[in-house]
């Protein structure tokens, strides 16, 4: 929107600010002698002080989002759902889930991460080793080969994300927090300067992106933010990273300044909502527990110093109490061991949560309406099982418990795909939405619409219809008939879906005294004395120079 300012490309002006205030601050910066000490200090560790395994982990995640995925044509449309880590079964999904993402801004926030924190871990390892160790001064003690092992090491922590988080993962974000659970560990400070430096890169990006942003009010369908985070992901990565980053500090022999390192902990629990713990309490309802969240990230950054830098006496005093075997095996372990054992146990917990929920196979017959794209369903369904999840057994109830969906579900058995990819009150929200599925190498979209009456003072009821490009739409869900609150004349009316369309009924005393298709836009049809009208969107009964609108249409038909 331009409009407000005339003529003037304002767009382009903003641009060209941003690289004259940047080229103001490099002269400055030049000119006092701080560049060179950077570089200096970036040469020490990097050759050519450029962090050269960040850059080719940073190209492989474009290459998988604009060639893979397919993002090239339309960057914030990539093919999505073929690429999550569906089932151990779809090895396929397990490789490329880790490194793919949901959008443009999914992209774009975990590359400014990534290029915030795993330069900070890679400067800990350096393409110059520290040590002398006879493993490097082979292969692992030249630079090209350093610089394989910390790509090669991402590439195994973006598998384990895959292979041990549960449910379909998309994104690299279970690895960026390895990068920060490393640095926290290495460099506190530098963390936190991290975290902010992450703030002006995404700053950065969209003020080049989208200089110039007019906003307005508008009405939205949305889910609390902190209830869409792969916490489980998260966790997994960042206790690894920590792992990773006291395994360094072992190898060269340094502890960090144990302080900087707890408000480091903090800090980035907090700028990373790691407190955000909910539940779902019901379709589109969730609970936040703040408060044994934010004790949790205090505890969190507690355990990692003593993990770091603890004291290594025993954890139990010598003399103290019965010699039992477990006390025995218990006071030989140190505090350091001890909250390292406290860091792992999450770590072995939520792999073992996941083994079950990845080794699910679909086998879905009871959705067998809907539109065939190659070996995928498109349907509307509400309250069916999700088969992506396994049910679990309660035996004190003697039944399964089972998480139920509503919505636009994708099926697709041979690759072990089930997924509500648009929720029932987002679609009731928009009216129209769209998927696309595919493969490697290709990809189709598909349009689903719902058209929905809603009576005065009522209820509603909707169908929804669902098709390909070129073809005609195939209705796929019918809803319940809804009734007129009004009393008409002593009769009542109502709206009852059908696979011909919608239809009106006139009824008495649960007796229907008529009923006939419902009237297109600028007609009219009779029953029962009752004349039904379509003016626009809305629905008129008259009857004895009475006029009463009782209904109004919402439709969108169009390929958003």
């Amino acid at each position: 929107m331009a409009a407000p300012f005339g003529s003037l490309p304002v767009g382009h002006l903003s641009r060209l600010a941003v690289v004259l205030a940047l080229g103001f601050a490099l002269v400055v910066l030049a000119r006092m002698g701080l560049l060179a000490d950077w570089r200096r200090a970036l040469a020490d560790r990097f050759v050519a002080g450029v962090p050269w395994g960040t850059v080719v982990v940073a190209g492989w995640l474009l290459f998988v989002y604009f060639v893979v995925q397919g993002a090239w044509d339309n960057p914030y449309d990539p093919l999505v759902v073929p690429f999550r880590s569906w089932s151990y079964l779809y090895p396929e999904g397990m490789f490329f889930a880790p490194f793919g993402h949901g959008g443009r801004g999914h992209l774009v926030g975990n590359l400014v991460s990534t290029l915030a924190f795993a330069p900070i871990v890679e400067f800990a390892w350096g393409h110059y080793p520290r040590t002398t160790a006879a493993s490097e001064r082979r292969w692992l003690g030249r630079p090209a080969g350093r610089i394989a092992a910390f790509v090669a090491a991402v590439f195994v922590m973006g598998l384990l994300t895959s292979l041990f988080v549960p449910g379909p993962l998309i994104g690299f974000s279970g690895v960026v927090f390895a990068f920060a659970g490393a640095a926290l560990v290495v460099a506190p400070l530098p963390a936190v300067v991290a975290i902010l430096g992450s703030n002006v890169l995404s700053l950065l990006y969209r003020a080049w992106i989208d200089p110039v942003r007019i906003a307005e009010a508008q009405q939205r369908f949305i889910v609390p933010p902190w209830a869409d985070v792969a916490i489980h992901g998260h966790a997994l990565g960042l206790l690894i990273g920590i792992a990773a980053g006291i395994w360094l500090l072992r190898r060269t022999d340094e502890t960090p300044d144990l302080a900087h390192v707890w408000f480091a902990g903090l800090v980035f629990g907090v700028a990373e909502a790691l407190w955000a713990f909910f539940w779902s309490v019901g379709p589109g309802r969730f609970a936040l527990f703040r408060g044994v969240g934010f004790a949790a990230i205090v505890f969190f950054s507690t355990v990692v110093i003593v993990a770091v830098g603890g004291s290594e006496r025993r954890l139990l005093p010598a003399g103290l109490g019965p010699e039992t075997g477990t006390r025995s095996r218990l006071a030989g372990i140190t505090r350091r061991r001890a909250a390292l054992v406290l860091l792992l146990i999450p770590v072995v917990g939520l792999a073992a949560v996941a083994v079950p929920f990845n080794l699910v196979s679909v086998d879905d017959p009871t959705i067998d309406d809907g539109v065939r794209v190659g070996d995928y369903r498109v349907t509307y369904a509400e309250d069916v099982p999700d088969l992506s999840i396994p049910p679990l057994r309660v035996p004190i109830l003697d039944r399964e418990l089972r998480v139920e969906r509503s919505g636009v579900i994708v099926v697709n058995e041979r690759r072990h795909i089930w997924e509500a990819v648009i929720q029932k009150g987002g679609l009731a929200f928009r009216g129209t939405g769209r998927v696309t599925v595919g493969g490697l190498g290709w990809r189709e979209t598909v349009y689903v619409n719902r058209t929905t009456w809603t009576v005065v003072d009522g209820g509603a009821t909707y169908t929804v219809y669902v098709r390909r490009p070129g073809e005609p739409r195939k209705q796929v869900y019918i809803d319940d008939p809804v009734v007129v609150p009004a009393v008409l004349d002593g009769k009542r009316v109502s709206i009852r879906p059908s696979r011909e369309g919608y239809r009106l009924a006139v009824f008495r005393n649960e007796t229907t005294l008529a009923q006939a298709p419902m009237p297109g836009p600028g007609e009219n049809v009779t029953l029962s004395n009752l004349t039904f009208s379509r003016e626009g969107t809305g629905l008129v009964a008259s009857f004895d120079r009475t006029r009463i609108h009782v209904a109004n249409l919402k439709l969108k038909d169009r390929e958003d």
